[in-house]
């Protein structure tokens, strides 16, 4: 308020649409404040008054709503603050919704005894007032955690349970436990529930419920003495269905179906119309509602007539009675009851804390997970008992995918057991089969055996499809194929990829034993990216064995693989199989199709051995059809390669389709001529056309290999250099003194030599057995590569010819050549290569025996480093 022209006072003018009036304001007054009515629009004016009179009143200032109070009495649920509305405006629900244990928040009432329900975003508010909470009561709740629980978990503790032949089994989804009805003789009576007489809706029954295949009804609940409850039984088609049955026995069943020996959460709620059932959290159908379908007081568990008939057979969790008939979002919350919180979906995720609710997951495969605490598999799963441990049952499978998202942010999952032993498990992993699913911050530790055909195991999933994404995850551990198939597919991170992308992960697995494809990030590559990722460990397969990946097949034209700015440390080991390949980044490259293959700005550098092509980069690279598009660009292999087939600086086998502008290969550690050198590999200037800098390549000049700057000091790629061991003896142990043999050690031209004869001796009581050795001691940690050449004649039975190298006592057969009958003449010939450490023992042993009196056995071994 203006006070310069002398004013004596002030009048404020007011209106509103049941009135009017003026205030009178001292002299002097800066600011007012006025008492208004709520629910009043305003309109306000002002002049100034003196000694003269008044002056003109200011311009007005209309539409000024006082707001009615809305305050809310959550009935004992926890508060709720009170919220304004201006007059005429509709209110929304308060989020979230107040919460009392475990009784269901129904809504909001405008009367204390919840008779007349406020309709939010439709009623105006007229006036200032309170709403009141109604609450479905839960009458009781039992988790069976304990057989000494003999109140309910949760509610009314007047309740008691007198058990029956009941005994304990695994938990349902999220539980350690549960209990088991045989059938036959098992029941829980309840006792001190006669307060709850009413024998007509509302009522909601619900239980997680696996019940095992059989004939007839199986009682869930029931009455005190006639035949009215909640039923599972099986139809004439042998179709296990939820319904109830009245007292004279008369069945109502639903369309809904239960699966024998699979945990299902059931829900039966009846609001005196209709009893609606749902499964695993959702609406399935219908029944018209009967006023002696149910009964209260409830009576029994898993038996009716007085506890004498329809025994329930199987397992039951998690039972829980209202008096209300829950909705949709009722039985939601009750089925979310599993996990430390959370809803499902996106933006507030399922809380995972705990092994037995990362179990869970598989019962809510469209939903998504965040991992609050480091998990230990130990004691989760399907019980082994020949072996006295837990399995592991992969999350998702063909047909019943997980479509959702699971974020373990960067916690630990440990002791992740499984053996594949049963034509079920088709795939093998954390995850089974993933589709449009999104996982990523995952840390998985394991242990995974193939007994079976299996069609892809990978640690953290089996099959990865529909544009599925994989970020931040690590794999660690083992996985070894018991059983020799060339279908059989493993991967470290993830057996098969199509159409996925994976970014920013690592594997660690060491891959072994008779698969047919392996690979150190993923087996089997149809369509996809591969992106700064990277594998070490070891890949030992019989067929197509790549460092990161094992085998790239697009299928179709539209397929497109992409692996960039990645790389492998992982050794690719690979034989048995005629035209086996192994590559230090993919093991083998083949397609139908006319797709698109690209392979830019990565790296390997571990050992690649292969009975057939070995390639530092790629093993093989084929098509039959089409005109497939394949770019190597960029890249570099620099790790060590042997076995007896034709190796390949970066590709053993080539198509001639491929190109590989500005790649390279170290002559020098893969042992193939017509590359670089190794100062030439570790020099920037030899990369003229690749990108350095931040974001792109890196090098430390004169010491290390090209590596990528996300690498920070991991994995720096540093040449191994080869060398002839310091020190090298020979010896000979055993045998017959007739044997005549020459051996011999040639440092200059760094070879050992043998040569062996024993013919027609007589073995006597015995078969006379010759070992001759080759001992060095490695002066530093380096790579060794040998090749060698072993040629003889066997005699005609028990004769025996055997090659070995040797660590520390640990020996590798090379050459296992044993004859029972019949002349055998042998050549065989290969490359090892030998990781060594200081002072490590190492060497070649030549064992021979013989055990016929009239032939011969006779050998020479030539070994050669290179």
């Amino acid at each position: 308020m203006d006070n310069s022209n002398n004013e004596t006072g002030f009048e404020l003018y007011w209106s509103h649409n049941t009135g009017s009036g003026t205030i009178t304001i001292p002299a002097a007054t800066t600011s007012y404040t006025m008492q208004a009515v709520r629910g009043k629009t305003y309109t306000l004016k002002i002049r100034a008054l003196n000694s003269f009179g008044s002056s003109g009143y200011s311009n007005e200032l209309s539409g000024i709503g006082v707001p009615w109070l809305i305050t809310y009495n959550s009935m004992g649920g926890t508060a709720v603050a009170a919220m304004d509305r201006q007059n005429g405006q509709t209110l929304t629900a308060p989020d979230p919704a107040p919460t009392k244990g475990d009784d269901v928040f129904l809504g909001w009432y405008r009367e204390e005894s919840g008779t007349t329900a406020w309709i939010f975003g439709e009623e105006p508010v007229t006036s200032s007032m309170t709403l009141y909470a109604k609450w479905g009561r839960l009458i009781a709740g039992f988790n069976f955690d304990t057989l000494d629980d003999t109140k309910p978990s949760e509610g009314d503790q007047a309740i008691s349970l007198v058990m029956t032949d009941i005994t304990y089994s695994e938990g349902s989804p999220g539980t350690t436990k549960s209990l088991a009805f045989n059938g036959i003789t098992s029941k829980i009576q309840i006792t001190g529930a006669d307060g709850y007489t009413d024998n007509a809706a509302p009522w909601t029954v619900a239980a997680w419920v696996k019940p095992q295949m059989g004939s007839g009804s199986y009682t869930l609940t029931a009455g005190s003495v006639d035949w009215h409850g909640i039923r599972v039984w099986r139809d004439a088609g042998n179709i296990q269905r939820p319904g109830v049955t009245c007292s004279n026995g008369d069945i109502t069943s639903l369309t809904a179906s239960i699966s024998p020996d699979i945990w299902t959460h059931l829900v039966m709620a009846n609001d005196g119309i209709t009893v609606k059932v749902y499964l695993n959290g959702q609406y399935h159908s219908d029944m018209p509602s009967g006023a002696e379908a149910l009964g209260l007081p409830i009576s029994w568990i898993g038996a009716s007539y007085g506890g004498t008939s329809d025994f329930f057979k199987g397992l039951m969790d998690q039972l829980y009675f209202y008096d209300i008939a829950l909705d949709q979002s009722g039985v939601t919350n009750l089925y979310n009851k599993v996990f430390s919180g959370g809803s499902g979906t996106q933006i507030d995720p399922f809380i995972v804390s705990t092994g037995k609710q990362l179990d869970a997951v598989r019962y809510f495969r469209g939903k998504y997970f965040s991992q609050s605490a480091n998990i230990d598999l130990t004691g989760i799963g399907v019980y082994d008992q020949t072996n006295g441990v837990y399995l592991w049952s992969s999350i998702g499978k063909t047909g019943s995918e997980f479509t959702g998202g699971y974020n373990g942010n960067n916690y630990s999952i440990t002791n992740l057991l499984n053996s594949y032993i049963t034509s079920v498990d088709v795939v093998g992993g954390l995850f089974g089969v993933i589709s449009g699913a999104d996982l990523q911050n995952i840390n998985v530790t394991g242990e995974l055996s193939i007994a079976e055909s299996v069609i892809a195991t990978g640690m953290l999933a089996g099959i990865v499809e529909g544009d599925s994404m994989i970020s931040n995850c690590q794999a660690h551990g083992t996985i070894n194929s018991g059983i020799e198939d060339i279908n059989v597919i493993i991967g470290g991170l993830v057996g098969k990829t199509n159409h996925a992308t994976i970014s920013d992960s690592r594997s660690t697995v060491d891959i072994g034993g008779n698969a047919g494809i392996g690979g150190g990030i993923t087996g089997h590559m149809i369509s996809g990216l591969i992106e700064r990722s990277f594998s070490i460990g070891t890949v030992n397969v019989i067929g197509n064995a790549g460092g990161l990946v094992g085998k790239i097949e697009p299928m179709v034209d539209t397929d497109s693989v992409i692996i960039t700015r990645s790389y492998s440390k992982a050794s690719a080991k690979t034989g048995g199989v005629q035209d086996s390949a192994s590559g230090g980044l993919v093991g083998r490259i083949y397609t139908e199709a006319s797709a698109a293959i690209n392979i830019n700005n990565s790296y390997a550098n571990g050992i690649v051995e292969s009975g057939f092509y070995p390639g530092g980069l790629v093993g093989s690279v084929g098509y039959a059809t089409g005109t497939p598009t394949i770019t190597i660009q960029n890249c570099y292999a620099a790790g060590p390669i042997g076995g007896v087939g034709v190796p390949g600086g970066l590709i053993s086998v080539a198509s001639g389709t491929e190109t590989t502008p500005n790649c390279f290969y170290d002559s020098e550690t893969t042992g193939v001529i017509s590359g670089n050198t190794t100062a030439e590999m570790i020099t920037q200037s030899t990369f003229l056309t690749w990108t350095f800098g931040a974001g792109n390549w890196t090098i430390i000049e004169g010491s290390s290999y090209p590596y990528f700057d996300w690498q920070g000091t991991v994995n720096i790629p540093k040449p191994n250099y080869p060398f002839w061991g310091d020190t090298w003896s020979a010896s000979v142990t055993g045998g017959d003194v007739n044997y005549t043999a020459e051996q011999s050690v040639t440092p200059s031209t760094k070879e050992l030599y043998l040569q062996y004869n024993n013919n027609g001796l007589d073995p006597g009581a015995g078969v006379p057995v010759q070992t001759w050795t080759y001992t060095a001691t490695a002066s530093k940690d380096g790579t060794l590569r040998f090749t060698w050449e072993y040629s003889g004649s066997h005699a005609s039975v028990d004769a025996n010819a055997t090659l070995k190298y040797f660590v520390n006592g640990v020996y590798t057969d090379l050459v296992p050549q044993t004859v029972t009958n019949g002349e055998f003449n042998f050549l065989s010939t290969g490359t090892v290569i030998i990781n060594v450490e200081i002072n490590d023992s190492y060497g070649f042993q030549v064992i021979g025996s013989n055990g016929d009196t009239n032939s011969t056995l006779s050998g020479t071994v030539n070994i050669i480093s290179e």
